[in-house]
């Protein structure tokens, strides 16, 4: 009879990998802002 081969020792999952933190999106070109509402001088 052929010599019992043991099954392979049992291999753990790898540690699990948490997700990446979430990045979000860089905003695209910063728009520049608004001039403010100057009300007009009459």
């Amino acid at each position: 009879e052929p010599i019992y081969e043991p099954e392979p020792v049992y291999e753990p999952e790898p540690i699990y990998e948490p997700e990446p933190v979430y990045e979000p999106e860089p905003a695209a070109e910063p728009q520049p802002e608004p001039e403010p509402l100057q009300p007009a001088q009459e």
